[in-house]
């Protein structure tokens, strides 16, 4: 596929994995993730960021962690409630770019904002109710990054 793709021309599509392809996003994120996968453990979603029909990149939600001490202090959220709107939290538990699309410039970026702008919405299309935030974090640490859904607003180096 590398030789298929103009690495500075690809727009990246956004789909939420249906059914019937999500043996082929399990099998690829256990072949490739440094984590591997087996399954969500709680609410989950699928993402893949597509060009031309060729997957790039695979993106995993899931529910947020029952704690998460920067997070819980970022929120603000009051002890007494904070356990009551977890569900309303979903964390990027796993992130994958495929091997034969390194190299395509912002590819992990792009596939991220796109990902997390339709999230709230497929989650409530699944879950029935949206999401009030999303969490990112890159494995190497350097970024972290933590977007409000129902505002559209954003703290985060990842602009």
């Amino acid at each position: 596929m590398a030789d298929v793709l103009d690495r500075r021309a690809v727009v990246v599509g956004e789909v939420e994995v249906r059914a019937d392809e999500r043996r082929r996003w399990d099998e690829l994120m256990r072949a490739h993730h440094y984590l591997g996968f087996k399954q969500f453990a709680g609410r989950g979603l699928r993402h893949v960021a597509t060009w031309r029909g060729h997957w790039l990149a695979l993106l995993g939600w899931q529910s947020g962690a029952f704690k998460c001490a920067p997070r819980d202090r970022w929120v603000g959220w009051h002890r007494s409630v904070q356990f009551r709107r977890l569900h309303l939290i979903a964390n990027n538990t796993r992130f994958l770019v495929l091997p034969e699309a390194s190299g395509i410039a912002n590819l992990a970026s792009r596939s991220l904002s796109r990902s997390a702008r339709r999230l709230s919405a497929d989650w409530a299309a699944w879950y029935g109710h949206p999401l009030e935030l999303a969490e990112t974090r890159q494995a190497d640490g350097l970024a972290y990054a933590e977007h409000d859904a129902s505002s559209r607003r954003h703290k985060s180096p990842l602009r």
